[in-house]
């Protein structure tokens, strides 16, 4: 299994060394964005899509490592997603309004 995520350079900027890395047999990277979102990108034998390569995202609150239910975007995780589409989900919340 390939746990690499290819997004832009400018997303990279936003990347939380200290809470990205292996994770139950996969690999998390965590994207802490200023409006005070966050998002956690996994890839794992337990994760949506994780046996077809795929990655699985969710919507974060960066302060309390919570999941955010009551976003535009999803009121869950959101599964099965290639790299281009992760990138675009990431664009997304990092363009949510500050909570």
């Amino acid at each position: 299994m390939y746990f690499k995520l290819i997004v832009c350079e400018e997303l990279l900027n936003y990347l939380n060394e200290e809470r990205s890395g292996p994770r139950n047999g996969g690999y998390q990277y965590w994207f802490s964005f200023p409006n005070g979102y966050a998002a956690s990108v996994i890839k794992g034998p337990y994760t949506y899509g994780g046996e077809l390569n795929l990655w699985e995202l969710a919507v974060m609150d960066d302060s309390t490592q919570d999941l955010c239910y009551d976003t535009p975007i999803t009121d869950d995780v959101l599964g099965y997603l290639s790299d281009s589409s992760v990138e675009s989900y990431l664009w997304q919340i990092f363009g949510l309004p500050a909570k």
